[in-house]
């Protein structure tokens, strides 16, 4: 399953996130520490640093023992929108209710409770989608 790459416009902000691999809608977690958000508009890239995570993937017994999957979730889609980290970036289905609180699951030392953290991504804790690219990265 390829990477994937997400391009989000919101207010005029571009912004998004890389995902190690393919989307699922199935509401388990996936992906690992190579997962990131970034923002054009402000050319920076935030990285995953784990001080909360999703809950770690459900892998058969023998399965777990032999991934080198990480033993925590960054990642999670669902019927109801897609997840990067616990807080995060937080995109509902209709794309009308997202929501951005960084320094939970990916940051770059901002305290938690700031307004930046709440509102670097699009402008504002509470936004809706513009328009939306997911794009799969495959080797060739």
């Amino acid at each position: 399953k390829p990477p994937t790459l997400m391009i989000i416009k919101s207010n005029g902000k571009v912004f998004g996130g890389y995902a190690t691999d393919s989307w699922r809608h199935d509401g388990s977690t996936f992906g690992d520490a190579r997962c990131f958000l970034y923002s054009i508009s402000l050319d920076i890239k935030i990285p995953f640093h784990g001080k909360e995570t999703l809950p770690a993937p459900t892998l058969p017994a023998l399965e777990r023992e032999l991934s080198s999957q990480a033993s925590f979730g960054v990642l999670r889609s669902s019927d109801d929108g897609l997840q990067f980290g616990v807080k995060d970036l937080v995109l509902s289905a209709d794309m009308n209710r997202c929501s951005s609180q960084l320094e939970h699951s990916f940051g770059f030392g901002l305290p938690p409770t700031d307004q930046q953290s709440k509102t670097l991504l699009a402008g504002s804790e509470f936004f809706k989608v513009d328009e939306i690219e997911l794009w799969a990265i495959v080797d060739k």
